[in-house]
């Protein structure tokens, strides 16, 4: 009989040592983490009495918020076109007020060479949308070194704030809804004149 000589598996033996080793570190993790010393990280959107920071890193932006955003994606179909888009919904409320922060992306290629006509297109689609919609004003403007459009829509006992902006192929809205005896023009410039593109 031949003796064999059986070398260790260096692969095996590997393995076996990285995970020790994520145990250990697991226990010890947890060990010191019921430690008295250690204090719990408050929630950062717990405090409501002041507005907050949000990032988002799928919509490109941040901006501040009074409560910490839900967040939902949607697909759209462009009328009469082949263009659909994906758009990051955010919302947050305060009181009887609740703000939404629309980030859209369209897939293919939009011609924005008339970026009013796009921002015109878009609040149309935005305010049908609204039932029993009246729309009390709207103004194209500039934010950000971007064109945008400013309006104001009604909807029975509602107002909607709102400002759109045109960044190359992508299209935010910010909007405000409140009652109209309690909406605050105070909250809606904190909320839009802290928005920032990343």
């Amino acid at each position: 009989m031949e003796n064999i000589e059986q070398k260790p598996n260096k692969k095996l033996i590997g393995i076996v040592l990285v995970i020790a080793l994520v145990v250990v570190t697991g226990y010890l993790i947890n060990k010191n983490s019921n430690s008295p010393t250690n204090t719990a990280m408050p929630d950062y959107f717990t405090d409501s009495n002041s507005w907050k920071e949000f990032n988002s890193v799928e919509g490109s932006f941040k901006v501040s918020l009074p409560t910490f955003p839900t967040h939902e994606t949607n697909s759209i179909n462009v009328p009469n076109t082949d263009i659909t888009g994906t758009v990051e919904l955010y919302s947050s409320e305060k009181g009887d007020s609740t703000y939404f922060i629309q980030a859209i992306r369209y897939s293919g290629g939009i011609d924005v060479s008339n970026p009013q006509a796009n921002l015109e297109g878009a609040f149309n689609g935005r305010a049908s949308e609204i039932p029993n919609h009246k729309i009390i004003s709207s103004k194209f403007g500039n934010f950000l070194s971007n064109d945008s459009l400013d309006y104001l829509v009604q909807s029975n006992t509602y107002y909607i704030y709102g400002k759109m902006i045109l960044v190359g192929q992508r299209m935010y809205a910010l909007e405000m809804a409140c009652e109209i005896s309690k909406c605050s023009a105070t909250d809606y410039q904190t909320f839009t004149n802290s928005f920032q593109l990343q």
